[in-house]
Formats: structure tokens, sequence, C-alpha cells
């Protein structure tokens, strides 16, 4: 695998793990990675990530396919109502965490 495509697919995949049933790595090379992810609701996703971003190469909701978003993040919250509420959840608890650390 491509240590770069490499390495920024795992950083999404690790940034979206909260929010999603399954993710994982399918390859990498010099210019490209496969990434797969299962979301909450069963949505099965087969992403291409580039330099242009995360395009949907693949999906169990056809309506999803072809489109293109700058980040993971943003792909995931717009397909996934769990993902947006486990994330606000998650990002919730470690601003009342940080927020109770400080006191």
């Amino acid at each position: 695998m491509s240590l770069v495509f490499s390495e920024e697919a795992q950083a999404a995949l690790k940034d979206i793990a909260v929010g999603v049933e399954k993710s994982n790595i399918k390859c990498a090379n010099d210019d490209e990675a496969i990434l797969e992810i299962q979301t909450f609701e069963g949505i099965t996703l087969e992403l291409l990530l580039n330099v242009h971003g995360y395009e949907i190469q693949f999906s169990s909701k056809e309506e999803l396919l072809g489109k293109r978003f700058e980040s993971i993040q943003t792909l995931m919250s717009e397909i996934s109502p769990d993902y947006r509420e486990k994330f606000s959840s998650a990002l919730f608890a470690k601003l009342e965490s940080s927020k109770h650390a400080s006191m």
C-alpha cells in the first residue's frame, strides 16, 4: 500500500469510527485508496480516495453513486443520520470532559 494514501485512509476511518458499523481499507497505491464502509443504517459504501477527495464508487443506495466530497466527515454526515447523532454525542462528551478537567 502507498504510505501517503494508506495513512490518509487510516486517519479518515479513525475519524469516523464512532459513527459507523464497519470500515476498512480495501487497497491503496500511489494514486488512490479504496475504503469500504457499512453504516449503522445498513448502507454499504465503497469510496475512492484520491487528490480530488472521496467519491462513492459503490453503494447499496444507487442514488449515492458518483457523489464526491472533500471530506469523509461531510460525506458521512450527508448520508447517515446515525453517524451525525453519534458524532455529535461523542463531540459533546469530549467537550464536557475537557470542561470538567479544566475546573
